[in-house]
């Protein structure tokens, strides 16, 4: 869900969403799991834990922020590249340095 907090808006408690707007002030602990988006006009005060954390200039935030780090699942990446991760890392250090 996404919560829109407009210019003349005011929470002061918890809140848990998805996605965030916030123009108007904020109380509290804030939870968003995706983007939390302040705008010029938002004032926030609290604990914030973000995904993702935008800020326009003008917007007052004196909070403490954590930010979540990505999907708990793990990602698998595939490539075509037959050697070892450390002897593409030796490969790279060579190319970078012709000298030795």
């Amino acid at each position: 869900s996404k919560v829109v907090l407009g210019k003349s808006g005011f929470i002061k408690g918890s809140l848990n969403c998805q996605d965030a707007d916030i123009e108007g002030r904020f109380n509290g602990n804030l939870n968003v799991s995706g983007i939390l988006s302040l705008r010029a006009t938002a004032n926030i005060e609290g604990e914030v834990i973000a995904g993702k954390l935008a800020v326009e200039p003008g917007a007052m935030f004196n909070a403490s922020c954590k930010m979540k780090s990505g999907s708990s699942s793990t990602t698998e990446t595939k490539t075509d590249d037959k050697t070892s991760p450390y002897d593409r890392s030796q490969r790279l250090k060579k190319a970078s340095n012709p000298l030795k």
